[in-house]
Protein backbone atom coordinates (compact mmCIF):
# COMPACT_ATOMS: atom_id res chain seq x y z
CA UNK A 1 0.00 0.00 0.00
CA UNK A 2 2.69 2.30 0.40
CA UNK A 3 4.02 1.96 -2.90
CA UNK A 4 -0.12 2.95 -4.26
CA UNK A 5 0.43 5.93 -1.71
CA UNK A 6 3.50 6.71 -3.76
CA UNK A 7 1.80 7.39 -6.58
CA UNK A 8 -0.09 10.63 -7.95
CA UNK A 9 -3.78 10.74 -8.00
CA UNK A 10 -4.74 8.26 -10.91
CA UNK A 11 -7.98 10.97 -11.67
CA UNK A 12 -6.01 14.07 -11.36
CA UNK A 13 -4.47 15.44 -14.56
CA UNK A 14 -0.72 15.37 -14.36
CA UNK A 15 0.00 18.60 -11.89
CA UNK A 16 -2.98 19.69 -10.86
CA UNK A 17 -3.24 17.52 -8.05
CA UNK A 18 -3.37 19.81 -4.99
CA UNK A 19 -3.82 17.42 -1.68
CA UNK A 20 -1.62 13.98 -0.79
CA UNK A 21 -2.75 11.06 -1.86
CA UNK A 22 -4.74 8.64 0.04
CA UNK A 23 -5.26 4.74 -0.61
CA UNK A 24 -8.77 4.29 -2.15
CA UNK A 25 -9.60 0.16 -0.74
CA UNK A 26 -12.20 -1.20 -3.29
CA UNK A 27 -15.00 -2.93 -2.02
CA UNK A 28 -17.75 -5.60 -3.10
CA UNK A 29 -20.67 -4.72 -1.24
CA UNK A 30 -19.66 -3.18 2.22
CA UNK A 31 -16.53 -5.06 2.58
CA UNK A 32 -13.04 -4.53 1.19
CA UNK A 33 -11.86 -6.68 -1.68
CA UNK A 34 -8.49 -6.94 -0.20
CA UNK A 35 -5.06 -4.91 -0.03
CA UNK A 36 -4.24 -5.81 -3.43
CA UNK A 37 -7.35 -3.72 -5.20
CA UNK A 38 -6.56 -0.01 -4.23
CA UNK A 39 -6.64 3.22 -5.66
CA UNK A 40 -4.31 6.30 -5.38
CA UNK A 41 -6.56 9.32 -4.93
CA UNK A 42 -6.02 12.82 -3.53
CA UNK A 43 -8.38 13.39 -1.04
CA UNK A 44 -10.60 15.19 -3.24
CA UNK A 45 -11.62 12.36 -4.91
CA UNK A 46 -11.43 9.87 -2.51
CA UNK A 47 -14.09 11.63 -0.71
CA UNK A 48 -15.83 11.98 -4.45
CA UNK A 49 -15.67 8.40 -5.39
CA UNK A 50 -17.62 7.27 -1.92
CA UNK A 51 -20.23 10.42 -2.77
CA UNK A 52 -20.69 9.44 -6.26
CA UNK A 53 -21.11 5.31 -5.77
CA UNK A 54 -24.09 6.14 -3.53
CA UNK A 55 -25.59 8.50 -6.43
CA UNK A 56 -25.00 6.17 -8.64
CA UNK A 57 -26.57 3.55 -6.87
CA UNK A 58 -29.66 5.59 -5.97
CA UNK A 59 -29.67 6.86 -9.92
CA UNK A 60 -30.46 2.95 -10.43
CA UNK A 61 -32.68 1.79 -7.98
CA UNK A 62 -35.06 4.73 -9.42
CA UNK A 63 -34.41 3.75 -12.88
CA UNK A 64 -35.31 0.24 -11.90
CA UNK A 65 -38.38 1.31 -9.96
CA UNK A 66 -39.53 3.40 -13.30
CA UNK A 67 -39.14 0.14 -15.69
CA UNK A 68 -41.13 -1.68 -12.97
CA UNK A 69 -43.90 0.62 -12.56
CA UNK A 70 -42.99 1.13 -8.92
CA UNK A 71 -42.78 4.72 -7.20
CA UNK A 72 -41.74 4.95 -3.93
CA UNK A 73 -38.96 7.08 -1.90
CA UNK A 74 -35.17 6.04 -0.93
CA UNK A 75 -35.71 4.56 2.78
CA UNK A 76 -34.56 6.90 5.26
CA UNK A 77 -32.84 4.01 7.30
CA UNK A 78 -31.87 0.55 6.91
CA UNK A 79 -35.47 -0.36 8.47
CA UNK A 80 -38.16 -0.57 5.93
CA UNK A 81 -41.50 -1.04 7.23
CA UNK A 82 -44.15 -3.98 6.10
CA UNK A 83 -46.88 -2.50 4.52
Amino acid sequence: MSRVKALPCCVCLPDEQKSRTEVHHITQGSRRVGNFYCLPLCAHHHLNVHLLGIVLVKRLWSLVNETLGIQRAWPQSKIISRR
